[in-house]
């Protein structure tokens, strides 16, 4: 009878512990995909604030006076735009007239520090529709992700 007991107890406790392993890679399942979720709201959040900020930079006056005035690293305007947890500062930033350079940098706090993302673009003015001048991107050129460190 005993050697009975003892196999019994060993195969209750390998069965206790392929349990416990089952319920710990689910545990750790979830938390990566409440990480990834994290990350997602974080990016969603990111990305509508560099939109935001890339309206508000492109909607700054380009008039002449403004462009004449223009030197090389010379601020012409700058602003800061929210969006959900992310805020986005936008820079303008003389580079030769009539030309400048647009730099958005956007930031959201995440589990464990923040997620970024920075822009740049060179812009010009230009008379839009109504006979604004306006900011407008060179050429066919576009906004360039920078890379982080």
């Amino acid at each position: 009878m005993r050697a009975r007991r003892g196999l019994a107890l060993a195969a209750v406790l390998a069965v206790l512990v392929i349990l416990s392993m089952v319920v710990a890679m689910s545990a750790q399942r979830a938390l990566l995909v409440a990480r990834q979720g994290v990350l997602d709201l974080a990016r969603a959040d990111i990305a509508a604030s560099v939109a935001s900020a890339q309206a508000a930079l492109l909607d700054e006056d380009a008039g002449s006076a403004r462009v004449a005035g223009i030197g090389f690293g010379v601020p012409v305007a700058s602003g800061v735009v929210t969006a959900g947890t992310a805020q986005a500062h936008w820079r303008l930033v003389g580079a030769a007239a009539p030309f400048a350079t647009g730099e958005i940098e956007s930031w959201a706090p995440v589990h464990v520090g923040v997620a970024r993302e920075v822009l740049r673009a060179l812009l010009t003015p230009r008379i839009d529709s109504a006979g604004v001048a306006r900011w407008a991107l060179v050429g066919g050129a576009g906004w360039v992700r920078v890379p982080l460190p």
